[in-house]
């Protein structure tokens, strides 16, 4: 999805205070009994759906996909009723209350997210383990409904235990490779359900061969054999054995809450696959620094080094020379909004369809492109929908050789 200059620094911010645990139930955080109860008559199957969210860690894009199904759900009046009708990027960034504060904004809503709902093991393998089987006590003695898992290593976690309550995993990359999903629209697992983009990462990477014909394609990846199933390490490898090319690993810690080691261990890496790769696939981490990202690629540039990146548009506008995107930054969070929306109506998890289209965009940057000493092709710069002519989004022009769906 279009990543609306959503700044890291900020989100690393609120990551950093959110997953200490220190965002304990504030005296008075649970708003008192009226005389009345809540009345849900008017809810799927006239009930209350208690919700909590379970993750390896923080990203923007698990925060934007939050955002995006939370909007979906407050227009079919199911959750935050009561709240203003849009949820912008401030939305669980600004303050470390926000999501004890939206467990207060949804306790009388047909969908609530409960007190203490929110585990993120920041990163941590043990804490993944820990968080996931405290969840899935609090589901079996009833006092969850529904888990939203974000990312592979949680659905991971999620796959290999018995559920009793409907498990939803979004954002995990290429699920099919890592083995969080069976092939095909169903995903055969009770109480399980995977939203599946099928062969975007593939697509985008077997497109970027095709382009440069690279003989060692450099990555940056995470020491953490999670972070790297998180980072798309099985589906890259498989199309490294099916195009017959070389990969150039670079392991470091970049899956880290000191977000100046994870930028430090970043810049490192990519001075020395500036001197060993043909070509650079840039993968999703902590060490991205999205305010200064063009410098941190200086290395690649300098050395005429073509990347793709994973991060999408913004990546692009600020110095990636190419990458993916999706046409409608709301798609997956109306899919996934359905989803729950059928799941609440009672239809089995397993049962509904896990496969979201979502039209990809290509973002050029043609200043990249000279800089490396790359003249486009007419093909690529005809099939390029966005082209960028600068390092900076600030100051940016851009050329739209199709429309493109604003926010």
């Amino acid at each position: 999805m279009l990543r609306a200059g959503t700044l890291l620094s900020k989100f690393l911010y609120f990551c950093s205070i959110f997953c200490t645990g220190l965002l304990a139930p504030l005296p008075g955080a649970v708003a008192a009994e009226t005389d009345t109860a809540p009345d849900f008559s008017h809810c799927p199957q006239q009930k209350q759906w208690r919700a909590a969210i379970f993750q390896f860690g923080c990203t923007v894009d698990y925060l934007e996909d939050l955002i995006s199904i939370l909007s979906e759900l407050q227009q079919e009046g199911l959750t935050l009723k009561n709240n203003p009708p849009k949820l912008n990027s401030s939305f669980v960034l600004h303050s470390s209350e926000q999501f004890e504060t939206l467990s207060r904004d949804t306790r009388t809503d047909c969908l609530h997210f409960v007190p203490d709902g929110f585990y993120c093991a920041r990163w941590n393998e043990n804490k993944l383990q820990t968080d996931g089987k405290a969840l899935l006590t609090r589901a079996r003695n009833g006092d969850i409904d529904l888990i939203l898992a974000f990312g592979t290593p949680a659905g991971l976690f999620l796959k290999q235990r018995e559920l009793n309550v409907p498990s939803l995993v979004i954002e995990a990359r290429s699920p099919e490779t890592t083995g969080l999903s069976f092939q095909g629209e169903f995903s055969g697992v009770k109480n399980f359900h995977v939203t599946k983009e099928p062969n975007t990462y593939r697509s985008e990477l077997n497109m970027f061969y095709d382009i440069f014909r690279f003989k060692r394609l450099g990555v940056v990846m995470d020491k953490d054999p999670l972070n790297q199933v998180a980072q798309g390490r099985p589906f890259i490898e498989q199309i490294a054995s099916e195009r017959n090319f070389k990969l150039d690993y670079c392991f470091t810690d970049v899956f880290t809450t000191n977000t100046q080691n994870a930028q430090e261990n970043f810049k490192s890496c990519l001075i020395q696959l500036a001197q060993s790769a043909d070509a650079v696939y840039l993968t999703e981490h902590l060490g991205i620094d999205q305010e200064h990202y063009h410098r941190q690629l200086q290395p690649l540039i300098e050395a005429g080094l073509p990347t793709l990146d994973q991060s999408g548009a913004i990546a692009v506008a600020r110095g990636a020379l190419l990458a993916t995107d999706s046409l409608d930054s709301s798609a997956l969070g109306h899919f996934e909004a359905d989803v729950i929306k059928r799941v609440m109506h009672g239809e089995a998890p397993e049962n509904i369809g896990q496969i979201c289209h979502v039209p990809k965009l290509l973002f050029l940057n043609i200043k990249t492109a000279r800089a490396i000493g790359w003249r486009p092709p007419f093909d690529v710069i005809s099939s390029a929908d966005v082209i960028y002519h600068n390092f900076n989004d600030v100051h940016q022009r851009r050329t739209s050789i199709r429309p493109l769906k604003r926010d």
